[in-house]
C-alpha cells in the first residue's frame, strides 16, 4: 500500500495541499481502525478490504513527514537566515527510530499483560488484544496526532512558495552584484615620476 500511496499522493497533494491531506489521512486511519475492530476478524474478505484502506491512510502521513520537515527548513531559513537541513532531517530520523523503539517496547509489555505465550495457541483474550493493538491503538494515536497537527502546525503551501520566491530573488540579486564587481576594473595611476623639460 505504501508503494501505491507514493504513486497517487503527488496529484492529490497538488489538488488539496499537504495540510489537508495529512489531517484527512489521519482521521481516515482513526475511522478505519475503529470500524475494523468493531466488525471483527471473522470474515477474511472484509478484513482484507479494511486492511487495504488502513494501509493507504497510514502510508500517506508517513510519506509526508519529510515534506513537512523540508517546509520547516524553509521557515527557519526565512525567519533566521539559516538553512539547517542536516539538523532538521537528522532530528526527524532520530525521532522516528526513537518512536519505533518505544512502540515495540509498549507492544511487548501489552502482550505480556494480556497473557501472550509464544509458540502456543492463543486464548480469545490474547487474540482480542492483538487485534486491538493492530487496529485501535494506531487509530487513537492518529486521532491525537491529527488534533495536535491541526492545532500547532501553521505553515501553508502559499507561505513556503513565498519564502522560496523571496530566496530566489535574493540569490539573483547577489549573483548580479558579484557579476558587477567582477566586471568593473580599477585603473591604478602610474607611480613613475614624469620627466620635466630638463630631463630631470
Amino acid at each position: 500500500m505504501q508503494l501505491l500511496t507514493a504513486l497517487i499522493l503527488p496529484p492529490i497533494i497538488k489538488r488539496f495541499g499537504k495540510w489537508k491531506v495529512n489531517v484527512i489521512s489521519l482521521l481516515g486511519l482513526f475511522t478505519t481502525g475503529l470500524s475494523l475492530f468493531a466488525i471483527g476478524y471473522s470474515n477474511p474478505i472484509v478484513v482484507c478490504v479494511f486492511a487495504v484502506l488502513f494501509g493507504l491512510f497510514s502510508s500517506a502521513p508517513q510519506l509526508m513527514v519529510p515534506m513537512f520537515t523540508a517546509d520547516c527548513v524553509e521557515y527557519g531559513a526565512f525567519k533566521k537566515g539559516v538553512r539547517a537541513s542536516g539538523t532538521a532531517f537528522a532530528t526527524q530520523t532520530f525521532a522516528g527510530k526513537l518512536g519505533g523503539a518505544a512502540a515495540g517496547g509498549i507492544v511487548a509489555y501489552a502482550l505480556a499483560f494480556a497473557g501472550y505465550i509464544p509458540n502456543v495457541p492463543q486464548t480469545g483474550q490474547v487474540l482480542t488484544w492483538i487485534f486491538a493493538l493492530y487496529a485501535v491503538v494506531p487509530g487513537v494515536g492518529a486521532l491525537i496526532t491529527a488534533g495536535l497537527f491541526a492545532w500547532l502546525y501553521k505553515i501553508k503551501e502559499k507561505d513556503v512558495e513565498g519564502w522560496l520566491a523571496s530566496a530566489k530573488k535574493n540569490q539573483q540579486q547577489a549573483d548580479l552584484t558579484k557579476q558587477d564587481v567582477a566586471g568593473n576594473t580599477i585603473s591604478v595611476p602610474s607611480l613613475k615620476k614624469p620627466h620635466n623639460s630638463h630631463g630631470i
